[in-house]
């Protein structure tokens, strides 16, 4: 519902079992300390048709027994029902797996309104469904069926199959995505939203809709000028780095209270729209969810992406002297910071979202490669070339070199040990002296 943390529902995975007979089925769920209340509890794991004879959970990491192994190098059907009250710990980059809230607010002013959404970015969304939170496993499809109360809308992934009237004023949205995704990109949120349609038209590809479930009526009065930057967005960034990879389903917002955006595929999360916000998020679907940072090493490869996308628009859609602004921030932010761009402790989730090294010096190292290359054909021909050989999978930072060497026609792990795993930046001395009206 939009108003409480209570879920109750079923997961429903097909596994390709590996060169060995599987005995368990190993996924992750939220199991709450002992002397704390609430939880998810696991009424039964079914695969294959036989019900789990027994369940070992060990903080969130949870095994199933299987009645009969599943036979090697085949498909299994596993099916987790499970209900409980989610955590709200504020683990995830922004807020929790799922939280809820009674307030919302647009501009200045704030309001009565219950809605409940997901973040699940890095490793959170195991506090609400069972899951395997691995980046270099992505689920080749999605569907995600919410059932909730009228008047209620449930904003999700990819394209809404249909609505189901259900008894005692209850509704059913089913999405369905037929595109690989990460774990942590599959959302829902929750409220009775007030619809908004725009469309894109990007170069070669087919009209784009735009689903904007937003809080309500004053609400879409406030944003609408800004939202209907998005279908110019999609349109110069299909051009310069390809077609928006999910053209044959949608892209779409949903608001939420939480300060900020979340890129979930196809249907971003944002607390408002903002000319730089809107440009990030929807960079991201190139960024991160069309070919998503394989470890949380190499984060920037999301972040400062969608962090360039936005020097992009500006530069694009806004004035030069914007987007110089913009630079001279980025550089301003990342001189600040000491550390380097590579994710070490990737266990820390604030280094992870480190605004000043993920995100913005990222974007300045971005920026770097493009003047190393001296020719934008070259440079956004490399961006192209990484978004088609990594299509629906995972990138590492020396798959990136490799796309801009081969543009280059020179290696460049010179650039990359400096600038990716290098700290800081180099400060340099000069001296010249004048004779006259010459230089000595």
């Amino acid at each position: 519902e939009n108003n409480s943390l209570n879920v109750a529902g079923s997961v429903w995975m097909r596994v390709l079992v590996g060169s060995q007979p599987l005995d368990s089925l190993a996924f992750e769920l939220y199991q709450a300390s002992p002397g704390v209340s609430g939880g998810l509890l696991i009424d039964s794991v079914v695969v294959n048709g036989h019900r789990s004879p027994g369940i070992h959970r060990a903080g969130p990491d949870a095994t199933a027994a299987l009645a009969v192994t599943a036979p090697a190098n085949a498909l299994a059907d596993a099916r987790i029902y499970y209900h409980g009250t989610v955590p709200s710990g504020n683990s995830a980059a922004i807020g929790n797996g799922l939280s809820t809230s009674r307030l919302a607010r647009y501009g200045n002013t704030t309001f009565s309104y219950n809605v409940t959404w997901s973040l699940s970015e890095p490793f959170s969304a195991y506090e609400w469904f069972p899951c395997k939170q691995v980046l270099t496993d992505k689920a080749d499809s999605s569907d995600v069926w919410v059932t909730t109360s009228l008047p209620n809308k449930v904003g999700s992934n990819g394209v809404l199959a249909r609505t189901v009237t259900l008894p005692n004023n209850k509704v059913r949205y089913e999405w369905k995505s037929r595109h690989p995704i990460d774990y942590y990109l599959i959302s829902v949120a929750v409220a009775p939203y007030v619809e908004y349609v725009n469309y894109a038209h990007p170069a070669g590809g087919p009209t784009v809709p735009i689903i904007n479930y937003v809080y309500d009526q004053p609400t879409l009065n406030f944003y609408q000028t800004e939202m209907d930057r998005t279908p110019g967005f999609i349109e110069n960034y299909s051009a310069l780095c390809g077609l928006y990879p999910f053209a044959d389903e949608k892209y779409g917002h949903s608001m939420a209270p939480f300060g900020g955006g979340m890129e979930h595929q196809t249907m971003t999360t944002q607390d408002g729209f903002g000319f730089t916000l809107t440009a990030h998020e929807l960079f991201h679907q190139w960024f991160g969810d069309n070919v998503t940072c394989a470890s949380w090493e190499d984060i920037w490869l999301n972040e400062g992406f969608a962090s360039y996308g936005e020097y992009l628009s500006l530069q694009a859609l806004n004035t030069p002297a914007s987007a110089r602004a913009w630079m001279d921030d980025a550089h301003g932010r990342a001189q600040n910071s000491t550390g380097s761009i590579y994710v070490a402790d990737t266990a820390n989730v604030n280094r992870i979202f480190s605004t000043a090294l993920s995100y913005k010096k990222g974007a300045a190292v971005i920026h770097m490669l493009r003047y190393l290359l001296n020719d934008d054909t070259k440079f956004f021909r490399a961006l192209r070339t990484y978004q088609s050989q990594f299509r629906g999978s995972t990138a590492r930072t020396d798959d990136l070199q490799r796309v801009f060497e081969a543009e280059a026609g020179w290696p460049l792990g010179y650039f990359f040990q400096q600038w990716f795993r290098g700290r800081g930046y180099p400060t340099f001395n000069g001296r010249w002296n004048q004779g006259g009206g010459s230089f000595v």
